[in-house]
């Protein structure tokens, strides 16, 4: 094409919007900013001007002005003026004391550990996995000996679970009197959440023994209903009538995946059932998130990701199960209710 080729309406259209997406990773990097700094806690009891977050957070002036000024223009926080800042309806889920807060879940979807890997997606696919290339180490080890000064790994997805948790809760019935299993169920957020729905159930909280001694469950009031038990998703597990694995399977090759399932259908009863509750790949009515978990595991975990409904099938038939039914959501995750074959 001539250098003189003028482009059409409908070629600008598209340049731009392809700018607009290689450009796009500067957001995060505002949100990530905002949650450091705890901007929306500031901005909690009414607005306030930039010279003023300024000195509270030890920033310089017009730079912190750059930076809200591109969250607000993508609809995060709201400019009272030119020099003053007001926390909207999609900051108030910046604050850390808001019941689904998703400031941890910003700052570990941030992280270099995510972030740096992600950048590197051509040697993820390319059989070079970028997380062990730059920490030497899988993500599971880096994480059991890091953290952060005031968040980690384990933290991050509980706050990103407490929302997933809210569409769980809304559209799995989990029978009565049922023995409960979260394997490597982190702080136990979603399974405290299901012992209060239903006072009948027990529950498991079954993950490592370094993560255990931080779980929610004392929150519940009642230590009765449940326990906790060390283990690995590679190591004997609990009998239970209901087994969770969520957000697990997609860290994980198949053939190591397909040894998770297997270690699942040895405890479990030929009525017992397993919930797979992951960013399953199939069409959906609208975009979501899916495909981007996507794209975060393949570059953090080597030849992991979401799967779809066939790969999940050829999978669980090799550990003698099938899927029961799959059961949306309402949000970018789907339970698969599996069963013994």
């Amino acid at each position: 094409m001539s250098e003189n080729t003028p482009i059409t309406s409908e070629e600008e259209t598209t340049v731009l919007r392809i700018m607009d997406l290689a450009m796009s990773f500067t957001l995060p990097g505002c949100l990530r900013t905002a949650a450091q700094l705890h901007l929306a806690d500031l901005l909690a009891e009414g607005p306030r001007s930039v010279d003023w977050l300024s000195e509270q957070t030890k920033t310089h002036s017009a730079l912190l002005h750059k930076v809200l000024r591109m969250l607000v223009a993508n609809g995060i926080f709201s400019a009272v003026d030119d020099h003053n800042y007001a926390i909207n309806a999609e900051a108030e889920f910046l604050k850390s004391d808001h019941p689904y807060s998703q400031r941890h879940t910003i700052l570990m979807l941030t992280d270099e550990t995510l972030w740096k890997p992600v950048g590197q997606v051509t040697d993820a696919i390319q059989g070079n996995p970028p997380f062990e290339s730059y920490y030497g180490e899988s993500f599971y080890e880096y994480w059991e000996k890091n953290t952060r000064s005031d968040y980690n790994f384990p933290s991050g997805m509980s706050a990103l679970s407490e929302v997933e948790n809210h569409f769980v809760m809304a559209t799995y019935e989990f029978p009565e009197n049922s023995r409960v299993i979260d394997i490597a169920g982190g702080l136990g957020g979603l399974l405290l959440r299901i012992l209060r729905a239903n006072s009948s159930l027990h529950g498991i909280l079954f993950d490592h023994e370094h993560i255990l001694p931080q779980n929610r469950l004392p929150e519940l009031n009642d230590d009765r209903r449940w326990q906790t038990v060390a283990g690995d998703l590679f190591g004997n597990i609990p009998e239970a009538d209901i087994y969770i694995l969520k957000h697990i399977l997609h860290n994980w090759r198949d053939e190591c995946a397909l040894d998770i399932l297997k270690n699942c259908r040895k405890s479990m009863r030929n009525d017992s059932k397993l919930l797979i509750i992951e960013s399953i790949i199939y069409p959906a009515d609208k975009p979501d998130s899916r495909y981007a978990m996507d794209i975060i595991c393949l570059t953090a975990f080597p030849e992991a990701g979401e799967r779809t409904i066939p790969e999940f099938e050829t999978l669980l038939a090799k550990a003698g199960l099938k899927i029961n039914k799959l059961i949306p959501t309402g949000c970018y995750i789907s339970i698969l209710e599996v069963v013994a074959a």
